[in-house]
Formats: C-alpha cells, sequence, structure tokens
C-alpha cells in the first residue's frame, strides 16, 4: 500500500472506461439529434491547474446518412446541413451516478467545466465522416445547432473552400461531382464557395500522396480550436539487410519512420506538415523536392506540443519486431531459444476495439439469409478465443522518475506462455518524446499475464456468479480491457466491468477488478477494490472522483428537522433543486438532492406515524404486548410477473411475537395510508 500512496497520479488516472463502452454511452447521452453520430474515441491529456488529467473525447460530427430518408435531398445535404458540433470529454478514472462517465465538455453549445477546455469554434467541417462536398455563402442558410425547438442558423466565414461563383467553375465543378445541380441550382452567389476532401485522412493524402497515413487520427481542443492530429510515415521496401514486416493493408515494408504530423483545422481545413524527425534522409529529400510543404518541429506551437502523442502502428511494429531481437546472442536468436510474444487477451475485446469506427451495418447478399446478430457480453465461447492484446496510453511514473508522464505501453510473454516477462513502454510526453524502454522481470520468478489474470478472473466464485447472473435476458455484461499497470516493482492489474441493457445501449460501470499478487477482489468503485486488495480501510476518493449519492435509510430523523409543515416545504425544495440540476445535466447534484429528499421523507413519515399511533406508543417504550413499527405488516409485492415469469412472493407478512389483535392493527393501518395519500397529493399539487 506504500507503493500505491507514493505513486497517487498513476492510481488517479487508471482508465476505468473503454472505447466501445464510452462511445455507446456519447451516443446515447450527447448525440442529442438523430443526424449526429461520435465516430470514434479519442484519448489525450490536459493539464488542469497543478494535475494532469488523462482524458477520452470524441467529435460529434454530422452524418447525412442518418437523416430520414424524405429529408434526404440535394439542398440539405449540400447546403443546409453542412457540419458537426462540439466535442464530448470526460476524464478516464470518473464515474458519476448510476456509472456515467462525468462529462467534462458536453451538450450544444459546448459547456466546459473548465477553463482550460473551453470550444469557442465548435463547427466542425472537416472531420472523420464529413465525405460529401458542400457549399457555402449561399442564399440559403446554413444549420448551426438545435436550440430547444428552434434551430439556429449560421453562414461560414473560414478561408477554407474554392470559389465557384462563375459559370465555368459550376461547369467544372458538376463535371468533377458528376453532379448537374450545380449547373442549374439557383442559390449560388457570386462568392459562393465549395468545401471537398473534407474527410481529414483523404486531405491529408491529397496534400502528401508520397506519406502512409496512421490508422487512428484524433482530436483535440487547443486554445479554443479543435484540431485534427494525424501520424504520417515514409516507408520503403527496399532497405538493404532489413526483415519486411507486413501492415496488414496489403502491404509489405522493412523500412518505417514517423517523420511527419499533419494537423489539420476542423474549422477551416488548414493543413500543417511538422517534420518530426529531420534525420529520416527520405523526409530530407521530400523537403527539397517541395520546400514550401513542410515545416520543422520548431516552428509548432507550444500548445500542440503537449497533445503529440507516439502513434500505435509504429509502436505495434517496433513491438512485434522485438519479440525475436531482444535476443542479442546468435545463437540463441538462430535457435529462438528466448522468443517472446505480445501478451494475449480475450478476442472480444478486441472485436469491441477495432469496431470503434462508424461503418454501414452489412447487408445480406440476394439469396442468401441473414447472418445472426452478435450478442456482446460474455459467453463460454468467447472466453475461450485470444487475439494480441492492443497497445494503451496511461499516466503513470516510471520506475526511478520523478514524475508521472503519458506513456504508450504493452506487455510481453513466452512463447507459447501465458506469464509476463517483460513490458515495452513509449514516452510521449516532448522532452522525451520517442524513447523507447523495456522493463524485464527476474526469470525466477512468476509475475502473471494478462491471459493468467483472465483465468483468475472467471475461476473466482463470486465473480463468476455476479457476472452469469446480470447477463442473461435482458442484460448484458461486458468486460473492459485488463489494464496492466506497473507501480515500483510490483504489477497492478484492474479491469472494469459495464451491465448494459438489451434494448438500449447504454453501458453503465458497475464493478472494478483489481488483481495484485494472489489477491482478487472486484467492488464497485476502484478505491473500494484496491482497500480490499490490500486489506485497509477504504481510502478517500480519489482526485476528482465523484462519491456516490448515500441511499442507505437513515436511522434517526434528519438533522433539523421539526413539524410537518416544515418537512414538506423542505421536501418541495429539495425536489425543485433536484428537477434544476438534473436540466442541467448534473448527475452528481441531482442524486445528493435526491439522497436529501428520501431522508426528509423518510422523518416525514415518522413525524405522521408519531401522531397516528395510539396514545403513548411513540413516546413511550414499547409495552408487552404494543405494536411497533417492526411488527406492523407490510404491503404485498406486487402481483405482475416478472420478466422470468417467476411467481411473486406470498403476500402474508413474517408472523410477529409481540402484535396486538387484528382489529386494532387493522383499523391503524388504513387510518395512516389515508392520511399518507391526502398528503402525498399536497405535495403533488404544491409541487406541480
Amino acid at each position: 500500500m506504500k507503493d500505491i500512496s507514493g505513486n497517487r497520479p498513476t492510481i488517479d488516472n487508471v482508465k476505468i472506461w473503454d472505447h466501445r463502452p464510452l462511445r455507446a454511452t456519447y451516443q446515447q447521452l450527447q448525440v442529442i439529434r438523430l443526424y449526429y453520430d461520435f465516430p470514434n474515441i479519442s484519448v489525450d491529456r490536459y493539464r488542469i491547474g497543478k494535475n494532469y488529467w488523462q482524458v477520452m473525447l470524441s467529435a460529434r460530427e454530422l452524418v447525412h446518412q442518418q437523416l430520414p430518408v424524405q429529408s434526404q435531398t440535394w439542398v440539405n445535404k449540400h447546403l443546409q446541413y453542412t457540419h458537426g458540433y462540439g466535442v464530448c470529454l470526460s476524464p478516464v478514472n470518473q464515474s458519476i451516478g448510476e456509472g456515467l462517465p462525468d462529462l467534462w465538455i458536453k451538450d450544444i453549445p459546448p459547456e466546459a467545466r473548465h477553463p482550460d477546455l473551453k470550444v469557442t469554434r465548435p463547427e466542425i467541417y472537416y472531420g472523420l465522416s464529413t465525405n460529401d462536398y458542400i457549399l457555402v455563402k449561399t442564399t440559403e442558410k446554413e444549420f448551426d445547432y438545435p436550440k430547444g425547438k428552434e434551430n439556429r442558423y449560421t453562414t461560414y466565414s473560414g478561408k477554407g473552400g474554392v470559389s465557384i461563383g462563375s459559370f465555368f467553375r459550376r461547369l467544372l465543378f458538376s463535371l468533377r461531382f458528376a453532379d448537374a445541380n450545380l449547373l442549374f441550382t439557383g442559390t449560388l452567389k457570386p462568392k459562393s464557395q465549395v468545401l471537398f476532401n473534407r474527410n481529414v485522412q483523404d486531405r491529408v493524402r491529397t496534400v502528401a500522396p508520397f506519406l502512409m497515413l496512421d490508422q487512428e487520427p484524433y482530436i483535440t481542443v487547443i486554445n479554443g480550436r479543435m484540431l485534427w492530429v494525424q501520424d504520417a510515415y515514409t516507408i520503403s521496401y527496399r532497405y538493404p539487410y532489413s526483415q519486411p514486416t507486413s501492415l496488414g493493408r496489403r502491404r509489405r515494408v522493412n523500412y518505417i519512420r514517423n517523420s511527419v504530423k499533419a494537423v489539420v483545422d476542423a474549422y477551416d481545413g488548414s493543413v500543417r506538415l511538422y517534420i518530426w524527425d529531420d534525420k529520416d534522409p527520405m523526409i530530407q529529400t521530400y523537403q527539397r523536392i517541395f520546400p514550401k510543404l513542410f515545416k520543422h518541429r520548431k516552428d509548432a506551437p507550444k500548445e500542440l506540443l503537449r497533445h503529440i502523442r507516439y502513434p500505435k502502428d509504429l509502436f505495434t511494429i517496433q513491438a512485434v519486431m522485438y519479440e525475436s531481437f531482444h535476443m542479442t546472442t546468435p545463437r540463441v536468436w538462430y535457435n529462438q531459444e528466448d522468443k517472446w510474444n505480445i501478451a494475449r487477451e480475450l478476442a472480444e475485446k478486441t472485436h469491441r476495439r477495432n469496431s470503434n469506427t462508424t461503418s454501414a451495418a452489412p447487408v445480406a447478399a440476394r439469396g442468401k439469409r441473414r447472418a445472426a446478430p452478435r450478442r456482446a457480453g460474455v459467453s463460454a465461447s468467447k472466453i475461450t478465443q485470444q487475439s494480441r492484446m492492443a497497445p494503451y496510453y496511461m499516466i503513470m511514473k516510471l520506475p526511478q522518475e520523478a514524475k508521472e508522464e503519458f506513456l504508450l505501453m504493452l506487455p510481453f510473454t513466452p512463447n507459447n506462455k501465458d506469464n509476463m516477462v517483460a513490458w515495452m513502454t513509449a514516452r510521449c510526453d516532448a522532452d522525451n518524446y520517442g524513447k523507447l524502454l523495456v522493463y524485464t522481470f527476474p526469470k525466477k520468478k512468476l509475475i502473471f499475464g494478462p491471459m493468467q489474470i483472465e483465468a483468475r478472473i472467471d475461476q473466482d466464485d463470486y465473480i463468476s456468479q455476479w457476472i452469469t447472473l446480470r447477463n442473461q435476458q435482458g442484460s448484458t455484461v461486458i468486460r473492459g480491457d485488463l489494464l496492466v499497470i506497473p507501480i515500483e516493482d510490483s504489477i497492478l492489474y484492474v479491469e472494469p466491468i459495464y451491465l448494459q441493457a438489451t434494448q438500449t445501449k447504454l453501458p453503465e460501470l458497475k464493478q472494478v477488478i483489481v488483481a495484485f499478487g494472489q489477491k482478487l477482489s472486484m467492488k464497485p468503485t476502484l478505491a473500494k477494490a484496491l482497500a480490499a486488495v490490500f486489506g485497509v480501510a477504504e481510502p478517500a476518493s480519489p482526485k476528482g472522483q465523484t462519491p456516490k449519492p448515500q441511499t442507505s435509510r437513515p436511522v434517526g430523523p434528519v438533522a433539523g428537522s421539526g413539524s410537518a409543515a416544515e418537512l414538506t416545504a423542505k421536501a418541495i425544495r429539495l425536489y425543485r433543486e433536484g428537477q434544476a440540476t438534473l436540466s442541467k445535466g448534473d448527475w452528481a447534484g441531482y442524486g445528493r438532492a435526491q439522497a436529501e429528499l428520501k431522508a426528509t421523507l423518510d422523518a416525514l413519515a415518522q413525524v405522521l406515524g408519531s401522531r397516528l399511533a395510539p396514545n403513548g406508543a411513540a413516546s413511550t417504550p414499547a409495552s408487552k404486548g404494543a405494536v411497533t413499527p417492526a411488527d406492523r405488516p407490510k404491503p404485498a409485492p406486487s402481483a405482475t410477473p416478472a420478466p422470468s415469469a417467476t411467481p411473486a412472493p406470498s403476500a402474508r407478512p413474517a408472523p410477529t411475537s409481540s402484535a396486538r389483535p387484528a382489529p386494532l392493527r387493522s383499523r391503524i393501518s388504513p387510518l395512516r395510508s389515508r392520511r399518507a395519500r391526502r398528503l402525498d397529493a399536497r405535495v403533488r399539487a404544491v409541487v406541480g
């Protein structure tokens, strides 16, 4: 536990949100209108105040295909619905309410919790789903964003686009896009412009076709503007005495350098290519050919340097090659005696991560039977299938280092074994960017690997029962990525568990599994799981973590409780406060208001119960044969069958040893219920 407390920044940035559940949650809570979508989830970091935060964010883009069929007109697609709007951002380590992400940037227009995250130019004309050309500065107003029951409109004022005012240009662009509407439309003006090549990767590829692009561009918020960062590589297959490797895109290369970082403005589409590896001879040649195309790394804004990260594609290639080339003895290397493998994980997790893109649903060919839909969650077949683990970003303090930093890491296991022997990391922060480190474990000591931890989770009685019970009809259990977190000389394993309804895909974080050495625990929060594993009292909430609302029944009256009228007024006030916080999207405040409201209503019930009880029953100790609150019969459960068609339990009250005769009890209960109903009606009338 000393190592845990000494590495608090690492623990405070443990990622308990995965890409796929978080994207589904964003789509349920923040899409706002049916034509918006979040195409992918990016991982980045921000320094807010004195704290270093790892966050996940996604741009809210406009997808024309999601408009109703009758609304997919030429005017709507090319003149009115022209751009997306805003971004959603949440820290990786926090959840609020019943297990939802804590949104630091949300809603339309975007509201930022911290001034450093404020978005002043939220329009997205260039993104990942912007594949159609659009016309701006026309007689038609552009839809900007929804405002209640009305819509706000705008006119594009950026410097992107090409003039299309003359008839000759309209003719050329109508041939370019194979669209005769450009010739005959009457909405164009002399200052009208056409915006095309709006997909970020297509735009960079058009400017520099000799570069190969990374598969994962990511969005950042810098000085109020939204910028896309795209890693680009120089590649070759003709480098002498170098072993080729496959990129998985029908390409094999034996030379690759991350020499260029491309930055695309989401509003005006401006593209800036920064040379990041000036020692690469290929990029030096390209720079001499195109001297005005590239800028040097030193010319990049300082704010941009804080959001540059090491690319996953390059790191994966280097890790694959290091599986064999970590052996430096020729005989050992030739016999492959000490070959490593990238650690394995459950194949279902890889499938969920790879599907973190926007794609149309597959359509069955004519005459062929449509394949059955995949059911998410845990099943016997899925937990036996394995695939290679993907690298992941995290903020942590490396051994022997003074402060935490943003890293990309991946664990290794021996060939055909599951125990862990080493882990590789790439440093992403500006001072140490691109430096690769490998930490190895003693061969005489067993260190559990990811699949061994997964097996221990499956074999744990409590965890397996919890998952099986909830992975039934109507709900689905989603197991998140298993994180391997080095802390000093130890390894901590963390795996989040999500619960999702079958009908509405709104995943909620329900449990966090923590493994350390021989200990394994599953608790509702990471803090509780750590406390259970290390056998200490539950620590204080981690940095910025919102505690769950208190929902337990109070033992006695609420502090400061008074008469029934005072408690009723307080209940009305708490109800209105809860509704106000709910309308603002403050789920934590709503939970606190609801908890206090429940406590107030319980106190009100106690006051009314004391007035309705027989003389002396509430003020004097219960005598033999007196009716106590525990002896009163409880209402019978509902007779409506549950979804599993299990009959409702019997409505008979539990037998009591000191109950009064039934006639007296039957007279008291209807009187109390009538008074309670009248009070509820008054509260509803006042609140309504």
